[in-house]
């Protein structure tokens, strides 16, 4: 990933909290996905800001962990949100509807 990547929801993903935990509803696919915490933190970031620096920062200060093991987490979990169609960043000209 681009380390200037910008990465944005789709619009019609909706997000709640339930506990620590989370769900995802992909209004424009049917997908619904239960995300830990991390996951739903990871989500409610992308609702504020589609700064992918800016969300690794925010992971490593909420959850105590180095820059590097924060970076390869949001990656991760960025190609996961990719692939259910609930993402896109700068390079991919529009999501699947």
């Amino acid at each position: 990933m681009d380390n200037n990547a910008k990465i944005k929801l789709h619009s019609r993903v909706r997000h709640r909290r339930v506990g620590d935990d989370g769900v995802v509803v992909c209004m424009h696919n049917g997908t619904v996905l239960v995300v830990n915490e991390v996951g739903s933190f990871i989500i409610e970031k992308l609702m504020e800001t589609s700064d992918s620096e800016q969300i690794i920062a925010s992971l490593c200060l909420q959850f105590d962990v180095n820059d590097a093991q924060a970076r390869f987490d949001f990656e991760h979990y960025i190609n996961h949100l990719k692939d259910k169609n609930v993402v896109a960043d700068d390079n991919e000209t529009s999501l699947v509807t």
